[in-house]
């Protein structure tokens, strides 16, 4: 039963008594306030006027129980009233009832962990691929970790968290701001558990060893159960970079389609207009062997073989397919409406390229003990990647005009373009002004940043990089850097096979730019000019077009001083 302590009520001016003797006051059964001048009344009392009877009835036993204890007494009270709270603080305060109720909870945390380590219901954190690493985010982990393990979470959750700061969560009625001190200890924790639970602490690792940790300080944190340790980071760099630039390559096979597809349109279209294509022609085109003897359709040669006999077995047979199947109308010939309609598709459909940037890696490896066999190592590699194009050129005409028939007036600035330059040098001058002169300093929240222009909506937006291959070369050889265009053009220019005379010759379906530093720029055309005698274009290298990229310029423009 509750008790507590009463005291005399003291009279305004009175002073302490100190032989008044504090009184107890306990409560029985049914609600009735006693009082006592001494514990051992009060525990007396309370044995002789204070029952508390418990009666089970089933269909089988009929159990009457006298509870004696009074903690015991109280837990039950507290359940017949329906205060389950106050009935669970009594049962916390027996020590038996403690114990029994920390085992309970630790039983579940334990269930809820092996569930999560189960290998029958992976967990997220097991997964250790290119494509969940990069997708991998911590609300996942928080999400998986509230739905499969509640207790473990929310224990993490009240141990990481500040008590004023649940409190105000819970009157602004917004979520806790610990999911990362939730989430950061639990994956830990599975770690620590099962080793195979790493996906996590493989992000860790890889962006604390792209900061510039060393080789022991991984080992360090691996043994604290923060991150993977070294080794597994090598192992899983080389699973995670075998397709790094699969998006670049799909979107070069898809130009390349394209690019087929439109030459074949307009050879169909070319041969259309003189001989009418129709279904059997094209059906025995594709069955017709490149060898071949003249196919007679309605004793004519078939109007398709001299087009089959132009590409490869290939490119015949994906793209020409491609295009005849949705250019013959309903009595089965190939209709110009169609052909044309196609045309205007296949220009909408062309998706924008990407540019290749290089530039050298420079390494100096610095032997701990030098000898004959270890020797400090200068190592030069040339390491590449690729941005996504934002903006096309596909609107702008490629028609080569005659120089002869251009006026000289088409050079010279007119008055509308002479406004436009004069806008940007203002903008320009105000720049170099705010930047130089002290007294002009006041206006810098004043400044134009950018100049307007129709694009600056796409380009303001963040680029999209694919990372490139890392190439064992050195720029500054020559050989090296062929070596280096001719794996760029292999793998990343839109290329195409084309049968000349017999033989197959690769020709360059469209150029893309490579840029670089000066020096690149420079190293990248020689090495061009050196491979000028080959038979085309392709082995001229000529299918990547140099270029010196700003960042050099900037620094030298901008950040100097």
């Amino acid at each position: 039963m509750d008790e507590e302590t009463v005291y005399p009520r003291m009279q305004k001016g009175q002073e302490t008594r100190k032989d008044v003797t504090p009184k107890k006051v306990s409560e029985n059964v049914c609600g009735q306030r006693t009082t006592s001048p001494d514990s051992e009344n009060v525990l007396t009392a309370t044995s002789k006027t204070t029952t508390v009877t418990v009666r089970i009835q089933t269909e089988n036993t009929d159990v009457t129980r006298n509870m004696h204890s009074l903690n015991d007494q109280k837990i039950v009270k507290q359940f017949a009233l329906g205060n389950k709270g106050y009935a669970v603080n009594a049962i916390f305060n027996d020590t038996t009832m403690r114990e029994l109720l920390v085992d309970k909870l630790v039983s579940t945390i334990d269930n809820e962990l092996e569930s999560m380590c189960s290998i029958k219901r992976p967990s997220i954190l097991r997964t250790v691929t290119s494509e969940k690493l990069e997708t991998l985010h911590i609300d996942d982990i928080n999400r998986e970790l509230t739905e499969r393990a509640p207790v473990f979470h929310k224990l993490l959750s009240t141990v990481t968290t500040a008590r004023s700061t649940r409190r105000k969560a819970i009157l602004l009625q917004v979520e806790s701001p610990s999911i990362l001190k939730t989430v950061s200890p639990a994956t830990i924790i599975l770690k620590a558990r099962e080793p195979a639970l790493n996906a996590w602490a493989m992000k860790n690792a890889i962006a604390i060893q792209h900061g510039g940790c060393s080789t022991l300080g991984l080992v360090r944190l691996c043994k604290q159960y923060v991150c993977s340790h070294p080794y597994q980071v090598t192992k899983v760099k080389d699973i995670l970079g075998i397709n790094h630039d699969k998006a670049a390559l799909d979107l070069k096979h898809q130009t390349e389609k394209n690019i087929i597809q439109s030459e074949i349109l307009a050879d169909v279209t070319r041969c259309n207009s003189n001989t009418t294509i129709n279904k059997e022609a094209i059906e025995e085109s594709w069955t017709q062997e490149t060898s071949g003897a003249e196919a007679m359709v309605t004793n004519e040669v078939n109007p398709l073989r001299e087009i089959k006999e132009k590409y490869t077995e290939e490119d015949y047979n994906c793209c020409l397919q491609s295009v005849l199947s949705r250019c013959i109308n309903s009595n089965g010939i190939v209709s110009d409406d169609l052909l044309s309609k196609l045309k205007d598709e296949l220009s909408r459909g062309k998706k924008n390229m990407f540019s290749i940037v290089g530039d050298n890696v420079d390494l100096l490896l610095k032997a701990r003990m030098m000898s004959l066999e270890r020797q400090n190592r200068d190592i030069h590699w040339f390491h590449i990647f690729l941005l996504l194009d934002e903006v096309s050129g596909e609107d702008l005409s490629t028609d080569t005009p005659n120089l002869r028939e251009v006026p000289l007036s088409a050079f010279l600035p007119d008055e509308d373009m002479s406004r436009e330059v004069m806008q940007h040098f203002t903008v320009l001058w105000a720049r170099v002004l705010v930047t130089w002169m002290p007294n002009f300093q006041c206006l810098k929240n004043c400044l134009v940043q950018h100049i307007p222009h129709k694009y600056q909506d796409i380009m303001a937006k963040k680029s999209i990089v694919i990372g490139g291959d890392l190439l064992f070369k050195n720029e500054n050889l020559t050989e090296d850097i062929i070596d280096i265009l001719k794996h760029v053009q292999d793998k990343y220019v839109p290329s195409s096979a084309l049968i000349t005379d017999g033989i197959e010759v690769k020709t360059i379906l469209q150029k893309v730019f490579f840029g670089g530093d000066q020096l690149t720029e420079e190293r990248s055309r020689n090495a061009q000019r050196s491979q000028m005698d080959g038979n085309s274009l392709y082995e001229c290298l000529l299918g990547v077009e140099p270029k010196n990229e700003d960042w050099h310029a900037f620094r030298i423009m901008h950040l100097r001083k």
